[in-house]
């Protein structure tokens, strides 16, 4: 594993030598980190305002967590000085516990901010492994596959009227179109009904119902990332009610499920209004949120998480025949890397914030347990999963930031506009997270969570997953990095290795139309724009 190499006070990445941020561990980083902010915060705003696109570069992306923090402590100094100065006029005023409660005040804020500054300023991410090296098994009816419909269309949010999430910043039509081509590209059928049937048999074979689509009567819950609630005030970034559409329209219109067999959900949030007002109109039997009672002790953790409440799982998703897991593209506050695929299912369980204690130490080197593995293994969720999603219409730099704008290409300063499916849970929130690297500043060690999934049952950990009791004896999927992030190619688009396979469908709705449905699926299959 290649952490970084400890330089005194510095942090140097063991491959390229370069600066990747500040040893913690040395006393003399607390003396210098002064300096060393106010420069880093002189150089952030001396290069980037002048040109936001060099928030990209290598330089910012180390130079921007120390300029940040190094405004934290400044903060903290303000407060600090604030609050005794309101102390000293209480005790003038012998107002005492007026002038403790100020002295409490400014030694938490003061504490809690130098404490952020140091844990804002750790590595960016390096991955530990090499591009193009895949570990795990590739899972899929195209193993490893991940189909990327993209369409600047899809959204035209000014990033200040209104809510981005409302109707006229998102095309529906474009977006229904994007979720039937990565649908197609899952298959290797003719129509999207086909490609729908195949799905399923694929997923009934594999998990010993035979070779059956999908029946009447049969139960499907999507959960979706409601983290937000559609804040009105603040924009934060949420699941989209247009790709919750599409994918009710798919389900209802196309393979056939009767709404009233349908749950939309994150049990972790009651404010769901915005998604159901826009889908309520056409889809009105739907269960919004409606997943139930809990079940006790449905999910069992592997170490460490041993809080009953975080054991419950909702009965819906107990006791449904499919589970889709759409999640929303977004990175996780400062102490984790990103939210995807993999972390939806905190709001699955009774108590998320169990989970997040065992992920929370931005230091934890590689190796490290994460309970992301039990709910991959389990057979209530990632035992019924027929399809990973991730909805990357907008997208978060934090779990709760407003949507921002990519400047890589083929974004260029524009919404991600963006939509990821696999049937591999290792493989999307890979390439997931090559995307966000590309665009953003992560954890260190952001993906030891997909090395602990791709090597199951013999994980860098040590551990033993068993979150039904009996430990995991099958690799769920496979990991892998790009080679870059210009090409954005993956072991299987060089002809390579036995990893993931990115496939670019960026089909326009007028070409869609105009094309033979029996051309079509080989066009989309078959196509990889690696530009």
């Amino acid at each position: 594993m290649h952490k970084p190499k400890k330089i005194g006070f510095l942090l140097l990445c063991p491959k390229s030598g370069k600066l990747v941020g500040l040893n913690w561990e040395s006393r003399l980083t607390k003396w210098l980190f002064p300096l060393v902010g106010l420069i880093a915060l002189g150089w952030y705003l001396i290069r980037v305002l002048p040109k936001p696109s060099r928030a990209d570069y290598p330089c910012q992306r180390v130079a921007m967590p120390l300029a940040f923090s190094f405004l934290s402590y400044l903060a903290s100094w303000a407060i600090l000085i604030a609050a005794f100065r309101k102390a000293q006029t209480s005790v003038r005023q012998y107002r005492w516990i007026v002038a403790i409660c100020c002295v409490l005040v400014g030694l938490s804020a003061t504490f809690w901010n130098f404490n952020q500054s140091s844990r804002d300023s750790v590595a960016d991410f390096e991955p530990t492994d090499n591009p193009n090296e895949p570990i795990g098994v590739a899972q899929g009816i195209h193993a490893g596959r991940v189909a990327w419909a993209h369409d600047p269309d899809a959204t035209s949010w000014d990033g200040t009227t209104l809510n981005w999430w409302n109707d006229e910043f998102s095309d529906q039509a474009v977006i229904n179109n994007m979720l039937a081509l990565a649908v197609y590209a899952m298959s290797a059928s003719t129509d999207v009904g086909n490609a729908w049937d195949e799905i399923f048999r694929y997923f009934n074979q594999k998990t010993g119902k035979g070779t059956v689509g999908y029946q009447s009567g049969e139960t499907i819950a999507i959960k979706i990332n409601l983290n937000n609630r559609y804040n009105v005030s603040s924009n934060q970034i949420d699941a989209s009610p247009h790709l919750a559409y599409a994918m009710l329209d798919q389900l209802v219109n196309v393979v056939g499920a009767a709404q009233t067999d349908i749950v939309i959900y994150d049990a972790q949030r009651s404010q769901i209004s915005a998604l159901r007002n826009y889908c309520v109109t056409d889809f009105p039997s739907v269960g919004y949120n409606t997943w139930g009672s809990w079940v006790a002790n449905a999910i069992q953790y592997s170490a460490e998480v041993t809080d009953s409440n975080a054991r419950r799982l909702p009965s819906f998703v107990v006791n449904c025949d499919y589970l889709i897991n759409m999640a929303v593209l977004k990175r996780h506050d400062l102490n984790h890397a990103i939210t995807v695929c993999g972390k939806n299912h905190f709001g699955t369980c009774g108590n998320p914030s169990a989970l997040h204690t065992s992920v929370r130490d931005f230091n934890e080197p590689m190796g490290g347990y994460n309970p992301m593995i039990d709910f991959i293994g389990s057979q209530y969720i990632g035992g019924k999963t027929l399809l990973y999603i991730i909805d990357g219409l907008y997208a978060g730099n934090r779990y709760n930031a407003v949507p921002t704008r990519w400047a890589m290409d083929p974004f260029n300063n524009d919404w991600p506009s963006s939509i990821f499916v696999s049937q591999d849970p290792v493989a999307i929130d890979s390439v997931g997270l090559d995307f966000m690297h590309a665009e953003w500043v992560l954890r260190d060690n952001a993906d030891n969570y997909l090395h602990e999934a791709a090597l199951v049952p013999s994980p860098p950990s040590g551990t033993a997953y068993r979150p039904d009791g009996v430990a995991l004896t099958e690799s769920p999927g496979v990991h892998e990095h790009w080679n870059n992030r210009t090409n954005k190619q993956y072991s299987r688009n060089l002809g390579m290795g036995n990893g993931i396979e990115l496939v670019k469908v960026d089909l326009t709705p007028e070409l869609v139309s105009s094309m033979d449905p029996v051309i079509l699926p080989t066009v989309i299959v078959g196509t990889v724009d690696s530009t």
